[in-house]
């Protein structure tokens, strides 16, 4: 997976969309940017706390205004996975 991903799909007014996640896991941030350029949400990882190692992770999710938040939580959990199958 890597430092970057896309998301594609077709938005309820029929338009094709892609997201693109860039950041580092192991940075602890990723940017998710639209086609215009624009960061709609950037996610925040914890590290190297105590629960981390209890395998409990972390993480904050800021959404832009006005973006779909349980698009941005799915895009979060699918990069956690991808990652943790690394």
């Amino acid at each position: 997976f890597g430092s970057k991903a896309t998301a594609e799909f077709t938005s309820t007014q029929g338009r094709r969309e892609v997201l693109t996640m860039r950041g580092d896991w192991m940075d602890s941030s990723v940017s998710i940017v639209c086609d215009s350029g624009a960061t709609v949400a950037a996610i925040d990882r914890k590290l190297f706390n105590v629960r981390e190692f209890m395998g409990v992770q972390k993480y904050a999710l800021h959404v832009a205004p006005g973006v779909d938040m349980a698009l941005m939580v799915a895009l979060c959990v699918a990069f956690d996975e991808a990652n943790n199958e690394k």
